[in-house]
């Protein structure tokens, strides 16, 4: 079905339509999608995203997050934003890209703070979804997370500053014993200079 929609011959939709009926949100949703580029469907197409996204059942919202970034405007934007307030990780993850991809760069905070999760499954789900991304929405998305990662990253320097002083001396005492010990001591006194900078 995801093939289907690198074709633009109206003739596929005979062999498409059945799938709207399927038992899988996700595959009717991509069937949505493979058939969106023929304007005498978009009505039907309409009628099948709004049964997906008021059915009330996690996996359809979540089929519908998948696609509508691609397909969405501003209305239903708004509606996302209604849903936005949900417990569940992996279906935020899923909306917070679809608003992304609708132009709400506050989006791009939450996915960024759901990225550092422990959560394995939030973390596939947001792999899938940026692979989804094109090339300017992953490269904005990276800066976030570069940003975030050098700020946590000092915001730990400076409060086990003492910690990682005293690891970096073991090292050297470690390093000191197999190699020339005036060129590690440069070394460390570049990384402590880099260390107290913070």
């Amino acid at each position: 079905i995801e093939v289907c929609a690198m074709f633009d011959d109206p003739m596929l939709a005979d062999y498409l339509l059945p799938f709207l009926k399927s038992e899988s949100p996700i595959v009717r949703a991509h069937t949505v999608i493979s058939l969106w580029r023929f304007s005498n469907y978009k009505e039907k197409l309409r009628v099948v995203l709004e049964e997906l996204f008021n059915s009330g059942v996690r996996e359809d919202l979540l089929a519908y997050s998948t696609v509508i970034g691609d397909l969405g405007t501003k209305t239903d934007r708004q509606r996302l934003l209604a849903r936005f307030d949900v417990k569940d990780p992996v279906l935020k993850t899923a909306l917070a890209y679809a608003l992304f991809k609708l132009g709400d760069e506050d989006a791009a905070k939450v996915l960024v703070h759901l990225l550092f999760t422990e959560n394995l499954l939030v973390l596939e789900k947001a792999k899938e979804l940026f692979c989804s991304l094109k090339p300017d929405q992953r490269r904005f998305l990276q800066n976030i997370v570069r940003r975030e990662v050098s700020q946590r990253l000092q915001s730990y320097l400076l409060h086990d500053k003492q910690d990682m002083v005293q690891i970096c001396s073991d090292v050297y005492l470690v390093l000191a014993m197999r190699h020339d010990a005036e060129h590690l001591n440069a070394a460390l006194t570049s990384e402590l200079i880099s260390l107290n900078a913070f």
